[in-house]
């Protein structure tokens, strides 16, 4: 529950013809001014606060081995771009270089979630579910998660269950283009 002088803002943010990014701000007034105390990109479903205390918290063992956290840094931006340039090969090949199981949940969640835009690209629908699936129990209740289910279900014609992951979108994302797109 948020508090008198706080707020949660859903932006859409446009970055070039057809490519935009959902972003969600939680913003504290202050002294007259407004300030942003955390951020959560919905698309990829990493939220600023978590992914940090993740990174500072009790599950990095001293002395472990963190080249995972490196090769993220390096590779999550050619992941980006590949999937926003419709490159499948170019992802497929970037996300190979990561495994999973030696990252924090947040960011292996992450990972899945990308796997499965490959698998939607490439129109195998079941893989993609099961990539899906794997984000959710890492990081449940992400708006992401939700929506590329609802597409993938859609398209392997599932439509009842399709329906049910749309509407869990739209009760956490409110009504945009997407949520209508997922009800047509």
């Amino acid at each position: 529950s948020l508090a008198e002088k706080e707020w949660l803002v859903n932006v859409r943010m446009h970055h070039v013809p057809g490519v935009y990014s959902n972003m969600r701000f939680w913003v504290h007034g202050h002294k007259g001014a407004l300030r942003v105390y955390d951020v959560e990109d919905l698309d990829v479903g990493l939220r600023t606060s978590s992914f940090m205390s993740a990174l500072m918290g009790p599950s990095i063992e001293e002395n472990e081995d963190l080249s995972w956290m490196v090769a993220f840094g390096e590779v999550l931006p050619v992941i980006v771009a590949a999937s926003a340039q419709g490159d499948l090969e170019q992802m497929e090949e970037s996300l190979r270089r990561l495994d999973p199981e030696e990252m924090l949940a947040e960011l292996a969640a992450v990972v899945h979630i990308f796997w499965a835009s490959l698998h939607q690209g490439r129109l195998q629908h079941e893989k993609a579910l099961k990539s899906l699936a794997a984000a959710e129990e890492l990081r449940p209740g992400m708006p992401v998660t939700a929506y590329m289910t609802s597409v993938s279900l859609t398209s392997l014609e599932l439509y009842e269950e399709a329906l049910e992951q749309a509407d869990q979108y739209e009760s956490q994302m409110g009504i945009d283009s997407d949520s209508d797109w997922l009800h047509a």
